[in-house]
C-alpha cells in the first residue's frame, strides 16, 4: 500500500489489500488521495503519465483531470447520502504522451465514516474491465454489423434453431409471410409454411443431414411456400449451417412471378415453333401441288408443243432452210424449257421423295451435288431406318441446306453425309473437310440457313449442332427423336 497508514487500516491489513485483483484507492473528505494499493498504482501508471509517488496528495481532478466530472458528481452525492453507489464500465480519458487514451472501470464507491459516524472520506474499488469492453464493443459492431447485413439481403431471412423453430426474420420475412417477427419467432416452426407434402418430406431429410454433415444437404433448392393466408407461392431457398452451433441461416426469394413469365415465355416460344411448323407443312404441301402442277400440268403442255413442232418439221417443203432452221430453233427451245421445267418442279418438291423415299432423294441429291460443284459427296444410310413423311421432308431439307453451305462457304473437296438410328433417334451428319465454320457465323442473326436447319429440328423434338476449327472442316449434326412430339403435332394440327 501507498500513502497514509491510518487510512489504509480503515479498509483492512495493507499487506492483504496489496494482494487482492482490484484497485483501491482512498479520499479524504476534500477528495484528496490519501492512500492506494498495488493494483491501483498500476492503473494509473498503465493509462496517465504519473507515477505512484506523484499521485499521491493530489486531489481526484487532478488524478483523472478529463474524465473525472461525472465521478465528481456520484462522489459528491455519496459523500452528501452516505449511501455506497456504483459506476459500471465507466470510461476513463487521459492523455499518455500526447494521445489521448481510453480505459473502462467497474468502480464501487463506499462512504468511509470516523468514530462520530461522520463521513470524512471514500473508499474507491476499481477494477480495469477495459479489454472486456473493447471485446464487448467489436462483439456489438459485429452483431450490428450482421444485422444490418441480415436486414438489407434483399430476401426473406430466417435464424432457425436445431428443433426447426423460427428464432428471428428480418422485414422481408415478414412480407412473405404475412406474420409479423412477434408472431413468428419463437413460436412458429418452418414446417408451417411448406405447402406440399412432398416437399415437407425431403426438407425434413436435409435437415436431419445437415446436423449430421452439411456437405450431405443441398444448401440450394426450390419449394413451394404456404403464407399466413393459404397462398402457395415458388420460393428459391439458400440455407447454410451457422459456424460453431446446430442453427441454420435460409434466405428464401418468392420466384412465384418469376415462373410465372417463364412459363409465359415457354408457352410464346411453343407456339412460336408450333407456328414454324405449320407455316413449313403449308409450304410443303404447296410446294408439292406446285411441283407436281408445273410437272405435269406445264410439263404435258410442253410435250404437246414438242410433237407439234416435230410434226410441223416433218412438213416444211424441202429446200426451204431457213423455215427448217428456225424449226430447228423452236424444237430447241422447248426442249431446254422442259428441262427447266423439271429443274424446277424438282426444286420445289422432289417426286423421288414421294414416290421411292428418303434414302433414294438423298442418293440422288447427293449425285446431283457432286454433278453440279465437282466436290466428291459421300452417302452412308442405315438400311432398316425407316421414317414418317414429316420427319423424311425435314431431313431432306436440312441435308440441302447443309449442301448449299458447304458449296457456298466451306471451300471443300468432299463432303460426307450418314444417317443413322442411335437410341430412339435419327442421326444426321454432315462433314466437309473445307475452311472449318467461325463461332461467331454459328449464332449469329444473318445465318438464316443455320436457324431454319435448327427450326426444322426442333420441330419434332430435335437439335442441331455446329463444329468446326479453321482448316479442318466443319460437322452438321442433328438429332432428332423417333418418337412423336404430341404436344408438336397438337399445336400444328390446331
Amino acid at each position: 500500500m501507498y500513502g497514509d497508514i491510518g487510512f489504509q487500516q480503515k479498509v483492512g491489513s495493507p499487506g492483504i489489500l496489496d494482494e487482492i485483483p482490484v484497485g483501491i484507492a482512498l479520499f479524504d473528505r476534500e477528495l484528496t488521495l490519501r492512500a492506494f494499493n498495488r493494483r491501483f498504482a498500476e492503473f494509473i501508471q498503465t493509462y496517465t503519465e504519473l507515477t505512484a509517488n506523484m499521485v499521491l496528495g493530489a486531489t481526484f481532478r487532478e488524478v483523472f483531470p478529463v474524465s473525472g466530472l461525472r465521478a465528481i458528481e456520484v462522489v459528491s452525492r455519496i459523500m452528501d447520502t452516505g449511501e455506497p453507489g456504483r459506476l459500471e464500465e465507466y470510461e476513463i480519458r487521459s492523455r499518455v504522451d500526447g494521445k489521448e487514451i481510453f480505459s473502462y472501470w467497474d468502480t464501487t464507491v463506499v462512504p468511509l465514516f470516523d468514530s462520530c459516524d461522520e463521513i470524512e472520506g471514500i473508499s474507491i474499488i476499481a477494477q480495469d474491465v477495459t479489454q472486456r469492453k473493447r471485446s464487448s464493443d467489436i462483439l456489438k459492431a459485429s452483431e450490428d454489423l450482421y444485422r444490418a447485413v441480415f436486414e438489407a439481403t434483399g430476401a426473406a431471412s430466417m435464424i432457425i434453431e436445431e428443433d426447426t423453430t423460427i428464432s428471428k426474420i428480418n422485414s422481408e420475412g415478414e412480407k412473405i409471410w404475412g406474420f409479423s417477427k412477434e408472431e413468428i419467432e419463437g413460436h412458429k416452426s418452418w414446417k408451417d409454411f411448406v405447402a406440399r407434402r412432398d416437399d415437407l418430406e425431403r426438407m425434413e431429410q436435409y435437415h436431419v443431414l445437415r446436423r449430421i454433415d452439411p456437405s450431405l444437404a443441398p444448401t440450394r433448392y426450390e419449394f413451394k411456400f404456404l403464407d399466413r393466408y393459404g397462398n402457395e407461392k415458388s420460393v428459391f431457398c439458400r440455407i447454410n449451417v451457422v459456424p460453431g452451433t446446430k442453427k441454420h441461416v435460409a434466405s428464401l426469394l418468392d420466384i412465384t412471378h418469376r415462373e410465372q413469365v417463364e412459363e409465359e415465355l415457354r408457352r410464346s416460344s411453343d407456339q412460336l415453333h408450333a407456328l414454324a411448323a405449320r407455316l413449313q407443312s403449308v409450304r410443303e404441301e404447296q410446294s408439292t401441288a406446285l411441283s407436281r402442277e408445273i410437272h405435269d400440268g406445264l410439263g404435258q403442255a410442253l410435250t404437246a408443243i414438242t410433237i407439234d413442232v416435230a410434226w410441223i418439221g416433218r412438213h416444211v417443203p424441202a429446200g426451204d432452210e431457213a423455215l427448217q432452221s428456225k424449226v430447228s430453233s423452236i424444237s430447241s427451245q422447248v426442249r431446254d424449257t422442259i428441262e427447266l421445267v423439271h429443274k424446277i418442279s424438282r426444286e420445289l418438291r422432289p417426286r423421288i421423295l414421294d414416290e421411292l423415299g428418303l434414302v433414294a432423294a438423298l442418293e440422288w441429291q447427293a449425285q446431283e451435288f457432286q454433278d453440279h460443284t465437282g466436290i466428291m459427296c459421300d452417302l452412308s444410310v442405315d438400311a432398316v431406318l425407316k421414317l414418317d413423311d414429316d420427319r423424311s421432308t425435314a431431313i431432306f431439307r436440312i441435308v440441302l441446306e447443309g449442301l448449299t453451305n458447304v458449296a457456298r462457304h466451306a471451300a471443300a473437296t468432299r463432303v460426307a453425309l450418314s444417317l443413322e438410328k442411335e437410341e430412339g433417334c435419327v442421326v444426321l451428319k454432315i462433314m466437309d473437310n473445307g475452311v472449318g465454320i467461325r463461332e461467331d457465323a454459328i449464332y449469329s442473326r444473318e445465318s438464316l440457313g443455320l436457324l431454319g436447319m435448327r427450326e426444322r429440328a426442333l420441330v419434332f423434338g430435335g437439335e442441331v449442332s455446329f463444329e468446326g476449327a479453321g482448316g479442318e472442316g466443319t460437322t452438321v449434326t442433328v438429332t432428332m427423336p423417333l418418337v412423336k412430339n404430341e404436344a408438336s403435332s397438337e399445336e400444328v394440327g390446331q
